[in-house]
């Protein structure tokens, strides 16, 4: 079950996805970079924000998530002083489907593939996240995500690999257990 967060009792909160936002027609087209910058701009929160943004990026990696295009990010505007990221919708593990999807769906310093975690500290560096919080809520997560990934509606046949394939990445940018 998921909660909307685009809904309040019964009025609709407006919100633009970073595809609108960035006038980009392609939603594959762009970088994290761009919504970051934009993010700084336009938050009531910016700080907060960004910071979210930054896990937000960290954990389609972690996931396998590779289509995390610039639709799957967005502002909601609750009022004139309250402009937010909104919550993150659409995580989708899709190097289980397709094996050599990429690491992700926009560039980050140029790359979609072969990230590593220098990618990830110069991406937080360029955010002005400070290096002791830049990864302090991935820290020994494994466990519980391979409890989720039981108790999940992903297949049976399908979990080892779902996990294997966070443990990869938790290993390719340094957050081992």
């Amino acid at each position: 079950m998921v909660k909307r967060f685009d809904r309040e009792k019964s009025a609709k909160i407006h919100q633009e996805d970073f595809g609108q936002i960035l006038e980009q027609t392609d939603k594959y087209k762009g970088s994290v970079e761009q919504i970051g910058r934009k993010l700084k701009e336009i938050s009531s929160a910016p700080g907060y924000d960004i910071q979210l943004l930054f896990e937000r990026v960290v954990l389609n990696f972690i996931l396998g998530n590779g289509d995390a295009h610039l639709k799957n990010y967005s502002i909601a505007y609750r009022d004139k002083d309250n402009i937010r990221l909104t919550p993150a919708y659409d995580i989708v593990c899709s190097k289980l489907v397709i094996p050599g999807d990429e690491d992700s769906a926009i560039t980050i310093h140029g790359k979609k593939n072969k990230l590593l975690r220098e990618d990830f500290d110069q991406l937080g560096a360029d955010f002005n996240i400070p290096m002791k919080i830049r990864y302090e809520k991935f820290g020994n997560k494994i466990n519980a995500m391979r409890k989720i990934i039981e108790i999940s509606s992903v297949a049976k046949e399908k979990q080892g690999q779902f996990l294997e394939i966070i443990k990869e990445r938790i290993n390719r940018i340094g957050l081992i257990e």
